[in-house]
């Protein structure tokens, strides 16, 4: 079994343009840079998932602490 499978997208014409000079001074493949591309993108929104719960989590003892202050 094939451990790659080939893709096929249409991309905006800057966007295009910004990856061939990245591809350049990278001197990278289009596929190397894809993939280093959405391993980032991954990896980012994981860790924007785990500041959101530490966001939520603070947020939580914060307004417990206002509440026994109340008390």
């Amino acid at each position: 079994m094939s451990k790659s499978i080939t893709m096929s997208f249409s991309t905006p014409v800057e966007l295009s343009i910004q990856m061939e000079e990245q591809m350049e001074n990278e001197k990278i493949s289009r596929s190397e840079l894809i993939k280093k591309a959405l391993e980032v993108y991954f990896e980012l929104k994981e860790s924007n998932k785990e500041s959101n719960k530490l966001i939520h989590e603070i947020y939580r003892i914060v307004m417990e602490t206002r509440d026994l202050l109340k008390k």
